[in-house]
């Protein structure tokens, strides 16, 4: 039997080569499923967070530790050093890509992490920490490259 997400896909991208258009009616139950996308997975993240503490688990610190720590410190210095010197970039763009590479880890981390029932823990603290750590490193960027 085929996979639904690759016949979607390819479908999908004849409608985009074909430059062909779907009525509303079709469309409309995609639009609602995509709207609703990003709350669904916060409510799931935050209903995840209930009773549980960052860091809590020992044999996962370490890896949660190293993750968030790649995440805001190790990114931007290397998008940093990119921008600037491997791609002579200009003061703006040097500033927004820095910028972007700080910013936290996405909810699709948790999201891939539980629909594949891996590493849920990690990925829920990673998520948070590198959340509430990009604040500072947002703001220290910004007062150090800001054009």
């Amino acid at each position: 039997m085929s996979n639904p997400l690759i016949i979607a896909s390819l479908l999908g991208l004849v409608c985009s080569v074909t430059g062909l258009t779907l009525p509303d009616p079709v469309l409309e139950p995609f639009v609602l499923v995509g709207g609703a996308a990003v709350p669904v997975v916060l409510l799931s993240f935050g209903m995840s967070l209930h009773g549980s503490a960052p860091l809590r688990d020992p044999a996962i610190r370490l890896d949660v530790l190293l993750a968030t720590g790649g995440k805001l410190l190790v990114m931007p210095v290397v998008a940093f050093l990119l921008a600037r010197y491997a791609f002579g970039l200009d003061p703006a763009h040097v500033f927004v890509l820095t910028v972007l590479a700080g910013l936290p880890s996405a909810q699709n981390v948790f999201n891939y992490a539980q629909r594949y029932d891996a590493a849920v823990p990690v990925a829920r603290d990673v998520v948070l920490l590198s959340t509430v750590g990009s604040v500072p490193v947002l703001v220290a960027i910004a007062a150090l490259l800001h054009p």
